[in-house]
């Protein structure tokens, strides 16, 4: 079971405080987390929004109605009392399949991270498709979900120097996590495939992400045909 009791809650800025736990990655605690950020949710009318992520809550507040003292025993109240309940942790959130072309074209690192691992290009869609992975945190850019956690085999630090540019549905590894840009935009993970899914929708100046926090994503292979018939461009390294 995870540890809830060893938590700090912290100012963040005027009118949001930090909890953090233990830098764990941990699908248990996440869920736990997630039911603990829905309790303190009913904080009204001091609640005004938060962040979960894999093993933090970033929490915003009314400072005007209450001070910040007043609202961390409040958090910590729910906190505690969710430490000492029995818990039967609910992994299966909504699952999204995202399909994949995975090539030397799509995969701008494959070449590299075949020769760093030693390893066949069915060798990391094996690895890369063959598990389901945890959303643990939205951030970075709109619609960018970090996802875990990646077969061992597969997982690789962040490149040394980031790209200045990758493409809009970039498939991506770095460390023990992979994620999907959704927007053209810098970035520093080693893209191992190409989607043609969008990660969000924009209807009447609303954002709606694909992938939420708690949601269970799997990878699943292409061909190239499929992946045009999808709407998918095939983006070579720029």
């Amino acid at each position: 079971m995870a540890d809830l009791t060893q938590f700090e809650i912290t100012p963040y800025s005027e009118n949001a405080i930090l909890v953090k736990w233990p830098s764990v990655i941990s699908a248990v605690l996440h869920q736990r987390l997630i039911a603990i950020s829905s309790q303190v949710a009913e904080l009204k009318p001091w609640f005004i929004e938060q962040v979960c992520s894999y093993h933090s809550l970033l929490i915003y507040y009314r400072f005007e109605a209450i001070s910040a003292a007043e609202f961390s025993a409040k958090v910590a109240n729910i906190i505690e009392h969710h430490s000492n309940q029995e818990f039967s942790a609910d992994l299966t959130g909504k699952t999204i399949t995202i399909d994949v072309l995975y090539n030397h074209q799509s995969g701008w690192d494959n070449a590299l991270l075949c020769q760093e691992k030693n390893c066949t290009l069915e060798d990391i869609i094996k690895w890369h498709t063959g598990r389901s992975y945890r959303a643990y945190a939205l951030g970075f850019t709109p619609g960018f979900c970090y996802l875990a956690s990646v077969d061992e085999k597969l997982s690789i630090p962040r490149k040394t120097v980031p790209r200045k540019r990758v493409p809009a549905g970039a498939v991506a590894i770095a460390h023990k996590q992979t994620a999907i840009y959704p927007d053209s935009s810098p970035g520093g993970w080693h893209i191992i495939g190409q989607t043609a899914q969008p990660m969000y929708q924009m209807t009447n100046n609303e954002f709606t992400p694909l992938i939420n926090v708690g949601d269970i994503v799997t990878f699943k292979a292409v061909s190239q045909e499929d992946f045009i018939a999808q709407g998918g461009k095939l983006i070579k390294e720029y």
